[in-house]
């Protein structure tokens, strides 16, 4: 037992030290801009920084309600359908979505979904109707995290789908479980140990996204601390307003 002790401790020693090493660049680097500024309007927090930090959380809450509950869905039909001819290769396009560019994601869902799209001229020619530039905005932001966030989610669950025991289902069909029973009993058990560190590590992509917020935002109005950072030192050259939205990120 003090044998395993110790190994838990030299483990912990090489990554502690490597979050130290981080965590005090990162302070030295706030001291110095901190004590740079001549005023202290870097503490004063006003209403566009409120309401950017309430869009950054709304959006990223809604982002990851939506992926988990597609990722749930996508796992639980590819778990059940063994015998899908195409099943490799669609669990092959969800882990390859994990590796693309950000902004070839974000051209892709424009070249289909936007007003010159595939989806839109289709249906211009079809019903004479167009959508319009709904996907500029807080609904372009949801599709892009969706896409990019269920695949990882359901990726993730479909290994913890299949690690269920055989043995279980079996039980659940010899009782007569109805599937919405067997969920409930038998796998959302399962899903629940894994699910929490999935959501919050969506959370956090969706709360620190840059690219898809800069080009499918539109307008002032759904910008992200990420952004905003960005638009002070850019194009305002405003540190102070950086500096803050820097520390509250």
């Amino acid at each position: 037992m003090l044998k395993e002790v110790k190994r838990l401790k030299f483990s912990l020693l090489p990554g502690g030290f490597v979050s130290l090493l981080l965590l005090g660049f990162a302070f030295i680097l706030f001291f110095i801009l901190f004590f740079s500024q001549d005023d202290t309007s870097i503490t004063q927090l006003d209403a566009r920084v409120f309401s950017l930090l309430k869009f950054t959380l709304y959006q990223a809450f809604l982002s990851t309600i939506i992926s988990v509950l597609v990722g749930i869905s996508l796992a639980w039909s590819l778990a059940h359908q063994s015998d899908f001819k195409g099943r490799s290769l669609l669990v092959a396009l969800f882990s390859s979505s994990l590796v693309l560019p950000t902004l070839i994601v974000v051209f892709g869902i424009i070249a289909v979904l936007g007003r010159n799209g595939w989806v839109n001229q289709l249906s211009i020619y079809l019903f004479d109707h167009s959508f319009g530039s709904y996907l500029y905005g807080l609904g372009g932001i949801l599709v892009a995290h969706v896409y990019l966030n269920a695949s990882f989610a359901s990726r993730s669950l479909l290994h913890v789908f299949e690690s269920i025991p055989k043995e279980k289902y079996k039980l659940a069909k010899s009782l007569n479980f109805t599937t919405f029973e067997r969920f409930i009993y038998v796998e959302w058990p399962a899903l629940r140990t894994t699910l929490l560190s999935i959501a919050s590590t969506i959370f956090l992509l969706c709360f620190t996204s840059f690219a898809i917020v800069l080009v499918l935002g539109g307008s002032p109005a759904y910008n992200t601390l990420e952004v905003a950072i960005y638009e002070a030192v850019k194009l305002d050259f405003d540190i102070n307003m950086a500096l803050k939205l820097a520390l509250i990120q």
